[in-house]
């Protein structure tokens, strides 16, 4: 009988051996936990109030909370597949040995750390959120309160733990295609370019449909 892989064990055990962790999943069960954990994270980031305030001026507040939440899941679900499949075809460009489900467990063994950020920003997005169920529709006035010290704390704490599952990913990726850090940080640098040009457009484009 095959030995179960100790979950929690290894879900804690990333954030500071990702290669020893990643080899073992990759050994052992390549696709071990990779949809559970992107839905978990999918899940989570819909306490993130943009998407639903982008929208809730032109749909009604609780059409608004379900499309946000969809929007939410449909582009979390999106960005995994995009850097899954970027770093899986940009390292085989490079003379990576990965498949496309060792990629994409690679990926997802990288949330982990986001996870508890996500939670830490969900925290300071409270104050907006109850801006959007009191009725406002600008995002401009939404996003527009200062910062308090708390919220500063914990976006602080956000970035942290964004940077953590960041490095994980470049990590993580390096492992599963048996190359160097450094091929991995190039993967890195392209895909992010091709994802925030492509994100900042589409954010400009239904900025503009909201105003």
């Amino acid at each position: 009988m095959k030995n179960k892989l100790p979950f929690f064990k290894l879900f804690f055990e990333v954030w500071i051996h990702p290669r020893k962790v990643i080899q073992t999943i990759l050994d052992k069960e390549s696709n071990y936990f990779t949809w559970p954990l992107v839905i978990t994270y999918a899940i989570l980031e819909t306490s993130n109030p943009i998407p639903c305030a982008l929208v809730v001026k032109i749909l009604p507040l609780t059409l608004a909370l379900l499309t946000g939440t969809a929007m939410s899941v449909f582009f979390t679900a999106i960005i995994f597949l995009f850097f899954s499949w970027s770093s899986y075809f940009l390292g085989k460009l490079m003379g990576g040995k990965a498949t496309f489900a060792e990629i994409r467990t690679a990926c997802a063994w990288a949330f982990p750390p986001a996870f508890f950020g996500t939670l830490s920003f969900s925290i300071v997005n409270v104050p907006l959120w109850i801006k959007i169920l009191e009725g406002e529709t600008s995002w401009a006035s939404i996003s527009s309160q200062p910062k308090m010290e708390w919220q500063i704390f914990f976006t602080g704490f956000f970035n942290l733990l964004i940077l953590w599952a960041l490095i994980l990913w470049l990590i993580n990726v390096a492992q599963a295609h048996r190359f160097s850090i450094w091929k991995s940080i190039a993967i890195g640098l392209v895909s992010s370019t091709i994802f925030c040009i492509s994100f900042i457009t589409l954010f400009y484009i239904l900025l503009r449909i909201q105003i």
